[in-house]
């Protein structure tokens, strides 16, 4: 009879969770889309965007946060919905796509034959709280352009933003993180252009 118990109890923990712990909100980036450009000179080229580079721990399914004492961590109940490389390999690709300064953008895997490369490379990506009702995010990212051919490198353009949240919590960041990302996007499209 025991037994029984046992198991019957082992199938409820099972079923219902093991706790009543508040859930993990998975977050993703949805940057505002860029308007196409008129000028390129890299119209009649195709681009690949190589898998962003970063410090590994930032580049995880981890949102990371830095508070007062510049102590930094995690947000236990939120995370991306996957790796962050993966969720700005995504947005890059988009971003440049939807600018038409490339006449075609492909991703790393892509074994079509390109002219460029675009190598990201994530500095800093964080939520910094200063207290509890001030924060901000912290973007800093350098963007190579590199020619296909000899790997030299074309373009570099260093991108840093630091962009208020509207609150001090994981949700407020990525609001903040949304903004920021667009705008570093457009600046990117600036910086390759010109």
């Amino acid at each position: 009879m025991k037994k029984i118990y046992f198991i019957i109890t082992v199938i409820l923990f099972i079923v219902t969770g093991c706790g009543s712990g508040k859930p993990i909100q998975s977050y993703i980036l949805n940057t505002t889309p860029l308007p196409p450009k008129s000028y390129s000179p890299y119209k009649n080229r195709m681009v690949q965007v190589a898998y962003p580079k970063g410090i590994s721990i930032v580049m995880s399914d981890r949102i990371y946060y830095t508070d007062a004492k510049l102590k930094e961590n995690y947000y236990l109940y939120s995370k991306w919905s996957t790796t962050l490389g993966r969720i700005l390999l995504k947005e890059i690709i988009k971003g440049l796509s939807n600018s038409k300064i490339f006449a075609d953008v492909v991703d790393y895997q892509s074994t079509i034959p390109v002219s460029y490369i675009l190598e990201p490379t994530v500095n800093e990506l964080i939520h910094q709280v200063v207290n509890e009702n001030e924060s901000y995010a912290k973007i800093d990212i350098t963007f190579r352009l590199l020619g296909a051919n000899d790997n030299k490198v074309i373009k570099r353009c260093h991108i840093k933003r630091v962009i208020p949240c509207p609150t001090t919590n994981a949700k407020g960041f990525i609001t903040a993180l949304n903004r920021g990302i667009s705008e570093v996007e457009n600046r990117l499209i600036d910086c390759l252009i010109k």
